[in-house]
Order: C-alpha cells, then structure tokens, then sequence
C-alpha cells in the first residue's frame, strides 16, 4: 500500500518500478493493484464521509428535537397557569 501512495504520488503509477524492478508483467499487475487502491481508498473515504455526514444530522435533528420539547413544555406549564386563573371563583 505505501508502495502505491509512492507511485500514485510520482505520478509514473508503477507499484514496481518504485522498488527498481522493470518487468512489463509485473508492472501492469502493479498498475491493476494501484487502481484497485484507488479504488478501494476512494470508497472508503466516501464511506466515512457520508458516515459523518449522517451522524451530523440525526445530531442536529436531535438537538431540535429537544428545543421543540422544551418549547412545548414551557407552553403547556402556561396553559396550566391559564386554566388554572379561570378555574377560580370570582
């Protein structure tokens, strides 16, 4: 893997050639291996992204949740006081 970071980053996507060895077989399998890394790398890293991004947003929908059932606790607690003034005799 550190063998395809280093062709990926020099650009000539030899797994092989970065290790010396110059055999057109061994580096066009380099060059399949260096693609299934891409690959791979490519999906795990939107994997977690979107792992993130997912858990961000049940976190906010909870946050809003709990700011919706404050709300509606503060508005039944004045209601009480409401009916409760009413209920009294004059």
């Amino acid at each position: 893997m550190l063998f395809a970071i280093i062709g990926g980053l020099t650009g000539n996507g030899d797994l092989i050639n970065v290790t010396g060895v110059d055999v057109p077989v061994v580096n066009s399998l380099a060059n399949i291996i260096n693609s299934l890394y891409f690959i791979f790398g490519g999906i795990i890293g939107v994997s977690i992204i979107l792992l993130i991004l997912r858990w961000r947003e049940s976190y906010m929908i909870r946050k809003r949740m709990e700011e919706i059932e404050e709300g509606l606790l503060l508005i039944n607690e004045k209601l009480d006081c409401v009916l409760k003034k009413k209920k009294k005799p004059k």
